[in-house]
């Protein structure tokens, strides 16, 4: 999160809580725009079956649609 505050453009941040390279949020978001994924690693993969990666996977692909959406000014 170092270096996003005061961010002047729109910023989406997509990390998991198994990312020992991201640390987590420590503190609630400073903008609306972020996911984090309990368990994802940097690859955003979670352990356990396949299926588990590809749901979260899945809410990162309709995160960055809406993200997209809303910071574009387009409606649906």
């Amino acid at each position: 999160m170092a270096g996003t505050v005061g961010a002047t453009v729109p910023l989406l941040l997509v990390d998991g809580t198994g990312d020992r390279s991201w640390g987590g949020l420590r503190r609630p978001p400073v903008h609306p725009h972020v996911l984090e994924s309990e368990q994802a690693g940097h690859a955003l993969t979670v352990p356990g079956p396949m299926a588990r990666s590809a749901e979260v996977l899945g809410r990162v692909r309709a995160v960055v649609e809406e993200f997209v959406r809303v910071t574009s000014g387009r409606r649906r």
